[in-house]
């Protein structure tokens, strides 16, 4: 009966096989493709070393490319629209609180009110202090103290949750080393 045949009918190109040769078939291509890929565990590490230096790589590139784009912002709300489109990394966010401070700093006085409202009123500013109160407690005392001192120095009122928060991890940031170092037992001073 053709039923419980081995054979199959396939096109008048190809050969008919039976169901051990499907075995050996998968067998051969499965050594194949053994042959290709690395032998050792050193060899499979290298290659996903290559792959994630090649994504380090190309993260670096792009903090590159981002942070020469924000040296030739012209005025804070260039910064404010760089920010928009691609700033993505707390420190990205912090460099360009700090360039805008700048940016203001250098100008005349009209000019500064004139500018600090287009500031205020630029949606992307939102988006930067809503992520810089998110990710407050995940950065380095440096990018804290920065923007604690952009976003006061832009004139953000010290009563706002942003100005508090970042205040506040500043002060346990800050305070946590000391105290650990002062109430290790057997220290002696």
């Amino acid at each position: 009966s053709l039923r419980g045949s081995p054979l199959r009918f396939l096109s008048h190109k190809a050969d008919a096989f039976g169901v051990g040769d499907e075995v050996q078939q998968e067998k051969s291509r499965e050594a194949a493709v053994s042959e290709q890929a690395p032998q050792s565990s050193l060899e499979l590490e290298k290659l996903e070393g290559d792959a994630q230096s090649f994504r380090v790589k190309a993260a670096l590139d792009e903090n590159e490319q981002f942070f020469n784009r924000l040296h030739t912002c012209a005025c804070p709300s260039d910064v404010l629209d760089l920010a928009s489109e691609s700033a993505v990394s707390i420190k990205q966010f912090t460099n360009c609180l700090t360039t805008i401070w700048k940016l203001l700093r250098s100008m005349s006085d009209d000019q500064r009110r004139y500018e600090k409202r287009l500031v205020f009123e630029h949606p992307a500013f939102v988006r930067l202090c809503q992520q810089l109160l998110r990710d407050s407690r995940r950065m380095t005392r440096g990018d804290l103290v920065f923007s604690l001192h952009a976003v006061v120095n832009l004139g953000v009122p010290q009563n706002t949750l942003l100005v508090q928060t970042l205040l506040r991890v500043c002060q346990v940031s800050i305070r946590t080393p000391l105290e650990v170092w002062t109430e290790t037992p057997g220290l002696v001073f």
